[in-house]
Parts: C-alpha cells; structure tokens; sequence
C-alpha cells in the first residue's frame, strides 16, 4: 500500500463527506495505491452516524469505530489499522487539493523528506488567515506550531517516534507536540511552497470553542516539561524576543508589531505573552 489517508471523526461531521471526496478527487490515483481510515472516535450525533455508515459501501474506504479518546488516540488507532508505507493526515473538516497526495509520494519515496507539507487556503466562516506555515525551524517551533496536521509522512516516522501523544491536556495541539520531537530527532521535514489544501474556519470547532488562555497555558507547561531540554537549548533565541516584549509590553499591538518585525506580522499580542511566560520558565 502507497498511502494511508487517516481522518479521525468526531460529531458533528457536517464536513465529513467533502473531505472524503477531496480524497477521491486526487491526480493520479490510478497510479497510486491508496486507502482511507476513517476512525470514529465515539460519535454520538445521529447525522454524523448516517454519514459514515452511508460512506461504509464505498471504495478503497474502512471505518473504525472506538470509545472517545480524543483526535490523537484516533490518529494512532488508524495507522496501527492501517498499511501504507506513507501516511497523509486529514480533518474531518478540511479537504487537500487534487495534487498533494501525488506530491507528497514524489518526495517521500525518493527519500528527500520524512515529512511534507505545504500552505493551506483558508475559507469557511472567515478566509482570514490564521496562521502562516514554511521550512521548519526548532526555535520558531519551539515558541509556536507553524505546521497543521494536514501532512503526509512516513509510516516510519510515526513508528519511530512512538506515535501521537494520546494526553488529553493536548487535544487540538497534538500535531505541535510530533513536530517537537521529529525534529529533535532529525526527521526531514519538506515545505513544499504551493497551496496542499482547504483549512475550513468553523467558529464552532474544537480550538475555537476553548477557553483559549487557560488552556494554552496548561498545554506550554505540559509541552515544556516534557521538553526542556530543547526549551533550554532554544534560550538564546528566545531571549531577545522576551526583552523586546519586556521593553513595549504596554505599547499598542499595532506598535509591538511594528517594532519587532516581519516574522511577527501575523501573531497577537498574546502570542507575545507567550514568549515572556515561556523566558520565565527558562529562568525560573
């Protein structure tokens, strides 16, 4: 098997149907051997119910059923389920462009990369943009997660590392967590400069309903304690950040984002407080 495309569900999957048919609507499937893993994560809603069991019947599809345990205990159950020697994560509710599969087996199979992904295009309730992704970089991983779950990777990759961390302090952020560690471990990772796929904005999804503040913060100390030996590692990249942020704490958002430059244009003001909590760590 070429690829394994793995995407966990959870009610509502209004989506779900979309997502599934971005997947059949790839370039060259007749040239790749692919599967989808849709994972039932203890779905309860009665539409989300019919939908799978509707898409039950079609091709080169399987669905797992299991007890809610959260989207990265679903990640895990679908490749131990699965046989692609490459894995490409989807949400429910997002959807990859026609070339992304094709892309992402190019690179993996020619062993340049470990990991590839690529821009997202936003639409749904906003096309604002949400976040902005490239070449990976430690330090800058280390303060923020700058890569969506929607990659591709391979099965070793996952093996290596021991899979997904299934804790519950992390859902919604599970992705950020892998990325640390496959870098720490010298994984390849490809940025390929081209729109991969749709990043649907639900302003009823699982990151926009939390209590943002209170539960960043218990995902950093779960995630630096877990981590410290990279978070010390990354000191004295982050330092000068934390004194600028010291510096202008009191400036306005539009003035910090002046001040501090380009890679900053696109994070809020408690993106910065993060950085000083995260200094404050390091030196505690």
């Amino acid at each position: 098997m070429d690829v394994s495309v793995i995407i966990p569900v959870y009610n509502p999957g209004n989506y779900l149907l979309e997502a599934v048919e971005s997947v059949y609507a790839s370039d060259s499937l007749d040239k790749i051997n692919y599967e989808i893993i849709l994972v039932n994560d203890g779905s309860t809603d009665k539409y989300t119910l019919m939908i799978l069991n509707a898409l039950n019947t079609k091709e080169h599809l399987k669905i797992i059923d299991q007890k809610n345990q959260g989207p990265a205990a679903a990640r895990n159950t679908g490749i131990r389920n699965s046989s692609g020697k490459c894995l490409l994560f989807l949400d429910a509710d997002n959807k990859i462009r026609g070339k992304f599969m094709q892309t992402a087996v190019r690179f993996l199979k020619s062993d340049s990369a470990d990991i590839v992904h690529g821009n997202p295009h936003f639409f749904g309730d906003s096309n604002e943009i949400r976040f902005k992704t490239g070449h990976f970089d430690m330090n800058s991983m280390l303060y923020t997660n700058h890569i969506d779950m929607c990659t591709a990777m391979k099965r070793s990759v996952w093996e290596q590392l021991g899979g997904f961390d299934e804790s519950r302090v992390l859902i919604g952020f599970e992705d950020w967590e892998f990325w640390i560690r496959a870098g720490a471990a010298g994984m390849k990772f490809r940025f390929v400069d081209d729109v991969l796929y749709d990043y649907r904005i639900n302003n009823k999804s699982l990151l926009s309903t939390k209590n943002v503040p209170n539960n960043i913060d218990k995902v950093y100390d779960y995630v630096y304690t877990k981590h410290q030996k990279y978070i010390f590692n990354a000191y004295r990249s982050l330092y000068p950040q934390y004194m600028v942020c010291q510096q202008y704490q009191n400036q306005s958002v539009q003035n910090l984002i002046g001040l501090i430059g380009e890679q900053w244009r696109q994070r809020c003001m408690y993106q910065l407080y993060r950085v000083r909590n995260v200094i404050k760590r390091i030196i505690r």
